[in-house]
Parts: C-alpha cells; structure tokens; sequence
C-alpha cells in the first residue's frame, strides 16, 4: 500500500483511537517503518481529534448541582422509597449528561497513550534491528577469522611445495607460484603480479594430463587477494593459465596463454 493509498484509506485514524485489527496495525506498522514521514500526520491527526474532542465537549454549568439538589429537597416525595427512585432517576439523568465530556477526556487520554505507545513500539523495534544487525555482523567476523585461520594455516603447512610458474613471452611480467600439497589434497596460487584483463574477461586454471583434454578449473578476476584458493586436479602433469571470456571456457584458447608449471612427478 502507497503512502497516499494509506492516507485515503482511514487507517491512521483507527491507529491513532487503537481501533485497528491485527492486520491493519500490521499495515500501518509496516507502514511508518517504510515511511517514516507518516509520524507527523499521526501527530497532526491526534492534534486534531484532541480539538474536536474539546470543542465538542459539554461542560456542565457550575449551577447545575445546586438547582438538581434544590428541586429534590423541595419537591414532595409520596413515600421513601419514592424519593429514592427518583434520586436513582435523577441521578441517571445527569449522567446522561456526563458522558459527553467524559468520553472527551478518554479521546484525548486515548491519543496520548497510543502516540506514546507508537514511540515506544518504534524504539524497542530500532533496538531489536540493531541488535539482530550485530548479532550477524559478529557472526560474519567470526566466520570469517576462522576461514583466515584455515587458509594460513594450509598455507604454512610444511609439507607444502612452492612452483614457481613459467610465464610465456606475451605475458613475460606474469609473476606466479602454485602452493601444492599432494598429501592433503589442496592448491592456492600466489600472485606477485597478473596482467591487466577487461571487465569481461577472467582468468582461468586449466589441467592437462597426457593423453586428455585439457580440463577446466578455478576461473577468478586477479582481484581476489594475494592467495587465491584453486581447485585440486589429482594426476595433473601441468597446470596452464590462460585469459577466457568472462566465467570461463570449456577449452583452453591458447593465443591467450599466460603460462604454465610443471608439476613433481
């Protein structure tokens, strides 16, 4: 529902006399997260009822207890119990009056109550949405570290050989090493320095082994840090890198080959 479908619709009304269902209160309360401008028309339409309340209000005249409470002293009463019906009628009389002004002090205790309840409603839920927001933010930042920790300590392995990667004579500047572990089954490329590509480009691993067709692996943009994570090719004899369009290629193209390393027998 739009801002000005909400307004025509008389909802803020009801929201502002707390006479609203669940499912309106939903609506207007969705409502005022959306549009927070909405505030200043609740105001002014409790503004408003407040002084229509006022103006329509019956204020009982100072006399009028007196003049009630003289006619029932003077006038004769057949019996007691007589009198007291018509005290109990007379009494119900006046507070047929009463109500009129009543029920404007209650519109207006009503108007209060609600715009306090609205503000406060409106804190606890701006509380509530910050907290769930750093509850997620410390798990991201903890997941996080606990992958770091991993990739260092896979980096730092002992076990680990460093190969260092024969750069073709296009793309002679090319600086790159393959971490490889045969043991634990895992691979990163170190980057010192990668020729600059296109937005709709990438870069691409590729395995060759003898007698196969090269097989497509880790495709990446260079921009991703100073160790990249590449997929682990059992039985691979030589790792080759190439320029593909961009998310990669099912076959190599060659004109565009970075380089290659020649993996321990």
């Amino acid at each position: 529902m739009g801002i000005k479908e909400l307004k025509d619709s008389g909802l803020l009304e009801l929201y502002v006399i707390g006479d609203c269902s669940n499912d309106q209160l939903k609506i207007v309360e969705q409502a005022l997260q959306k549009y927070p401008e909405l505030k200043k028309d609740l105001y002014e339409i409790g503004a408003s009822l407040e002084k229509y309340a006022r103006l329509s209000s019956i204020v009982p005249s100072s006399s009028l207890k007196e003049k009630v409470l003289s006619e029932a002293k003077n006038k004769n009463e057949p019996s007691t119990n007589s009198a007291s019906s018509k005290k109990q009628n007379n009494s119900s009389s006046d507070s047929t009056k009463i109500p009129k002004w009543i029920g404007s002090v209650l519109a207006i205790a009503s108007l209060l109550l609600g715009y306090l309840y609205f503000d406060a409603r409106s804190e606890f839920n701006k509380l509530q949405d910050d907290y769930e927001r750093y509850i997620i933010a410390c798990d991201s930042i903890q997941q996080a570290a606990q992958m770091q920790y991993a990739l260092n300590e896979q980096i730092n392995d002992s076990n680990n050989t460093l190969l260092a990667m024969s750069a073709t004579d296009k793309y002679s500047e090319t600086d790159l090493y393959i971490i490889y572990n045969s043991d634990r089954q895992y691979s990163f490329l170190q980057i010192q320095n990668l020729p600059q590509i296109s937005s709709d480009k990438s870069f691409q691993l590729w395995s060759i082994k003898t007698g196969l067709d090269p097989i497509p692996l880790t495709v990446f943009q260079g921009t991703e840090g100073f160790v990249v994570p590449i997929d682990f090719e059992q039985g691979t004899n030589v790792y080759a890198i190439t320029i593909e369009s961009r998310g990669g290629a099912l076959s190599p193209n060659l004109e565009e080959l970075i380089g290659t390393v020649n993996m321990p027998s």
